[in-house]
């Protein structure tokens, strides 16, 4: 004889005798005529025994009312989909903010307008990027832009340009005259051969540079010499010449250019002047922005031109 003892909840024991039968005999437990277990089902018992093993080998098959409820492998669209979940590849809609449709990918488009300055000021961090960009049309361009002093610019040399301005220009024919002043350092010129402008300096510590162009044509004696000063011009601080030479232009006709700085001025209107003339005793004058053609013949039909140019930097 083989005993079978089943335990419950409830007090009490229930003992199922079953005689000893050689062969393979099937067993039946029956409860109101139907039958809860039999000796088909020991193997269905040995894989539910197995639940709390490490790795779960379930590969029975689920049924409820002699009806496949589940097996291993099936897909979650066998159970009810009360709750609406997706069953298949279906189409989705973005709306809002981002705007789009698809079911295996969607093309979300930015609405417009939704991303201003606000959202860029809190959220955008260029520190470190490069900004690639191409051309922006001009009816873009609207509104002032904010001054800077390009103090934080990198890859720039140090010297800024504070200021720059034209202060003498003029194509007017002038004569130089017969008198003569006698200026600093033996620098003697014709009183109608000098131009002038005054240039207002924004700062003490700055440097300025000048630059003087001087069309002249000698009418009397030899020109030799050319100067620069700044107001009265009676240091070596405030007065710059240079030398020209008479003998290697046409009659001592031409356009001449000189360049030069002045430092340590302060701030405020200063006058710049230029002339041509000689560096001794002697006399020399001519005419200021002549007319090369109406003199030989060989150039354009139009008057030279005489200026000061000044740039402010520091």
């Amino acid at each position: 004889m083989a005993k079978i003892t089943i335990k419950g909840d409830t007090s009490g024991e229930v003992n199922i005798t079953v005689p000893a039968v050689a062969g393979n005999t099937t067993y039946n437990l029956t409860s109101g005529g139907g039958d809860l277990l039999s000796t088909n089902d020991v193997g269905d018992l040995n894989n539910l025994a197995k639940y709390d093993a490490t790795t779960p080998n379930f590969t029975g098959t689920l049924q409820t009312g002699g009806v496949n409820v589940a097996k291993v492998g099936d897909n979650v669209s066998t159970f009810t989909n009360d709750s609406g979940f997706i069953t298949g590849n279906q189409t989705i809609t973005l709306s809002g903010d981002i705007s789009g449709s698809g079911s295996t990918s969607i093309n979300a488009q930015i609405g417009s307008g939704v991303v201003g300055t606000t959202e860029l000021a809190s959220t955008l961090n260029l520190s470190g990027k490069t900004v690639t960009y191409g051309s922006l049309p001009s009816a873009n361009l609207t509104g002032a832009l904010p001054a800077i002093d390009g103090s934080a610019l990198t890859g720039v040399t140090s010297t800024n340009l504070i200021k720059a301005q034209v202060v003498y220009f003029s194509n007017s024919t002038v004569n130089g005259g017969g008198s003569y002043v006698n200026h600093s350092y033996q620098f003697r010129y014709a009183t109608g051969m000098r131009i002038s402008g005054v240039y207002n300096k924004q700062s003490s510590t700055s440097t300025l540079v000048v630059v003087h162009h001087i069309t002249a044509r000698n009418t009397s004696g030899n020109f030799h010499a050319m100067a620069s000063w700044v107001d009265a011009g009676n240091t070596t601080a405030l007065f710059r010449t240079t030398h020209i030479d008479p003998y290697y232009q046409s009659q001592n006709a031409g356009a001449h250019t000189f360049a030069t700085s002045y430092t340590g001025l302060s701030a405020g209107n200063h006058t710049m002047y230029g002339a041509i003339g000689r560096g001794d005793t002697s006399s020399g004058t001519g005419v200021l922005n002549y007319n090369e053609n109406s003199y030989d013949g060989l150039g354009i039909n139009t008057n030279g031109y005489s200026m000061i140019y000044v740039m402010e930097v520091d």
